[in-house]
């Protein structure tokens, strides 16, 4: 029984430290192009940005701690259906582009169903 309750604080710890170390202040924007990073916003600050590419565009919107895709002007323009993003490891994907916006140091995802 001792054994069980030293690995499960042991776990407990370990995972508090993670999250901590882990976090990025209050949240970072990531923005890659072709994969290298081409630019970095804070997610706590509002503002709009004309990310444009080759003669093609993206607004990205962050506002109130999400990130969305407001325009573009790609064929499908999926990016712009993908919706809004907050949690940590989120992304929003441009593949006519080559964009990729990812969220750091934000909220812990939640889940929404688990599987057994």
């Amino acid at each position: 029984m001792i054994l069980i309750i030293a690995v499960l604080f042991t776990a407990c710890a370990f995972y508090g430290l993670r999250i901590i170390l882990n976090r990025d202040g209050d949240g970072m924007v990531r923005v890659y192009r072709d994969k290298t990073l081409a630019a970095s916003y804070s997610l706590t600050e509002n503002r709009e940005e004309v990310l444009s590419y080759d003669g093609h565009f993206n607004i990205l919107v962050i506002r109130d701690g999400m990130v969305f895709i407001r325009d573009a002007d790609c064929p499908d323009r999926l990016c712009v259906n993908q919706g809004k993003i907050y949690a940590d490891g989120q992304s929003l994907i441009c593949l006519p582009h080559r964009l990729t916006v990812t969220v750091q140091g934000g909220e812990e995802p939640v889940l929404d169903a688990v599987v057994q």
